[in-house]
């Protein structure tokens, strides 16, 4: 039988046995009705009264229920877990019943503690992956112990984050919820390196950075910068200055110096003898978890003598010596002739 809303149907089952006689007292399953229900994405319930009940011709207590129709639990999920200051953190949901709706809603909390007292709460609008009833979406974070609303969660190393969903519609035919927690974890103090101690003009600048945070799963690469200082009678001067990514391997990268002119940002650092190479790494989570910029490493130029590669016989040998130390600067040349 098919119901419509507000309909009262009425259903009658009359059954006997010719077999053995049932025990004086027992409790067993005499018969089921099943029942199938329409779609439907709200709570509902339909009243069954039992209203005649009759065993062996004798009268017997009946008890009423209903019929209650069930949806489906969302399920939200928030990554990663533990995460860092700075970190950008996704959400996922997976609510059927609202498959089509484009968007879910869901609250995130800042707590100093799980179950502790909120610092910081958003609403963070979810987008819908086709139709299919799973949305995703995200949030950053940043070091901070201000709790201002809006823009990145404030927040530090022991603070516990939590998703909150409000679930219409349950498997238990109720309105319900979902939610999931991540704990903030501190980060590492990472260090920046750049090798040899001291290079020659035209040798090659290594840069590396140590720092476990850039191994975290979506951590980005890192620059960093390398400029050439100099020293003379008037002060320092920064006459150079490159950037090198350092990938999140942590493998050293290398960058030519040269002792021809040139310009910032050309990929080579123009140099001289006595410069200083400063090389400068941004570390955004430490372990306090708070951003720590300007690290620094230093590398001196040393002074080049050069020579050319092949001569003839009878022809001038022209050397030249590049040092800051001697006339600020300036190139001393000679030549010899070979007999």
């Amino acid at each position: 039988m098919v119901f419509s809303s507000g309909d009262t149907k009425e259903i009658r089952i009359s059954a006997g046995s010719t077999g053995t006689a049932l025990p004086v007292s027992a409790t067993s399953t005499l018969f089921a009705i099943n029942v199938q229900a329409a779609a439907g994405t709200s709570p509902t319930s339909s009243p069954l009264a039992m209203t005649l009940a009759v065993l062996n011709e004798t009268t017997v207590t009946a008890t009423s229920g209903s019929v209650k129709l069930g949806g489906v639990t969302g399920v939200l999920t928030v990554t990663p877990d533990p995460v860092k200051p700075s970190r950008y953190v996704d959400i996922s949901l997976t609510d059927t019943d609202n498959s089509g709706a484009g968007t879910a809603s869901v609250t995130i909390n800042s707590r100093g503690t799980s179950g502790g007292t909120i610092n910081e709460t958003q609403p963070i609008s979810l987008t819908e992956v086709g139709a299919t009833g799973v949305f995703t979406g995200g949030f950053s974070t940043t070091y901070g112990t201000s709790s201002v609303s809006g823009g990145a969660f404030e927040v530090a190393p022991g603070d516990v984050l939590d998703g909150q969903y409000t679930d219409a519609f349950d498997a238990s035919g109720d309105a319900g919820s979902s939610t999931d927690e991540i704990t903030v974890a501190a980060g590492t103090d990472g260090t920046v390196v750049t090798s040899r101690a001291s290079v020659t003009i035209g040798s090659n600048l290594t840069v590396a950075v140590t720092d476990a945070n850039l191994n975290d799963a979506g951590a980005p690469d890192t620059p960093v910068q390398v400029t050439v200082v100099r020293f003379n009678a008037s002060g320092m001067t920064v006459v150079d200055s490159e950037t090198v990514t350092v990938s999140s391997s942590g493998v050293g990268v290398t960058i030519l110096t040269s002792g021809s002119a040139g310009s910032s940002g050309d990929g080579t650092l123009n140099v001289q003898a006595g410069d200083q190479l400063v090389a400068s790494y941004d570390d955004e989570t430490s372990s306090t978890g708070a951003a720590v910029g300007g690290i620094l490493s230093i590398t001196t130029t040393d002074g080049s003598f050069t020579v050319p590669s092949d001569i003839e016989v009878t022809e001038d040998l022209v050397f030249s010596m590049t040092d800051t130390d001697i006339e600020d600067g300036s190139v001393i040349s000679g030549n010899a002739t070979v007999l």
